[in-house]
């Protein structure tokens, strides 16, 4: 059960106040249970997670996690990356655009749940069919530490690094991405080893950790702490280059 004073702040945020509104009450008249994830509103069919609301600077949306699955005669779901091969989303741009789709946003509601009671599974055909880029297999062969840390990340976080690298169209690009690599990939969350129980990568986090806050700027994001001490560019590289673990 979601906590009352999240889901009201996240209701409350500037754009698409009333479309979250209403989004929310069709989802929760369908039966679903109201959940925080991710920082926003998620619903759940027992302990399966069904559907999610999303604001975002276009137009305000509902996704199912396991869209790829729903039947879509007219095509109204849409996939949200090239990459994606569960998530589906109906995107609005109104209150009145969501009104007057109401029955079909329900038709998806209920299907979604369908798929839960039968026990449907994706099938993730591309996780571990992943297509290493030159610059990649180089720098893995080269430096062995630096493959031995690579393959302790999880199949998910391997996946998402090897699309980062592959997404750059010149192969310029993906050698400075590949170059990046090491320090970002030691602080990554799938990473499989404990840093509290690895004194040497402890200090290295706490030395970073006083590098930034002499050059850097702080922005907090959810529970973790993101120092960033290149104040140009694109947030997001940002985060993943210099993501900070908790124990710092």
């Amino acid at each position: 059960m979601a906590d009352d004073a999240q889901v009201e702040d996240l209701l409350n945020q500037k754009n698409w106040q009333d479309e979250r509104r209403k989004l929310r009450d069709i989802l929760l008249e369908s039966g679903l249970d109201e959940r925080v994830k991710w920082g926003k509103l998620s619903y759940a069919w027992g302990d399966c997670n069904v559907a999610i609301i999303y604001g975002m600077k276009g137009s305000c949306s509902v996704g199912f996690f396991k869209g790829s699955l729903l039947e879509d005669e007219d095509g109204d779901l849409i996939r949200p990356g090239k990459h994606s091969q569960a998530m589906r989303r109906l995107h609005f741009a109104s209150l009145e655009e969501i009104e007057n789709r109401e029955e079909t946003i329900r038709r998806f509601i209920g299907r979604a749940i369908q798929a839960e009671q039968d026990g449907l599974e994706v099938a993730f055909s591309e996780k571990n069919n992943l297509d290493y880029p030159d610059e990649l297999l180089n720098a893995l062969d080269d430096d062995p530490k630096l493959a031995e840390a690579f393959e302790e990340l999880t199949p998910g976080r391997q996946r998402g690094w090897v699309l980062h690298f592959s997404d750059a169209k010149q192969s310029e690009t993906r050698s400075r991405r590949v170059d990046n690599l090491w320090l970002p990939i030691d602080r990554d969350p799938g990473h499989a080893r404990d840093l509290r129980a690895d004194p040497i990568m402890g200090w290295l986090c706490l030395v970073v950790l006083v590098q930034s806050l002499l050059t850097g700027q702080l922005a907090r994001h959810g529970r973790a702490v993101w120092w960033c001490p290149n104040r140009r560019g694109d947030r997001a590289r940002q985060q993943r280059q210099w993501r900070i673990c908790a124990l710092c």
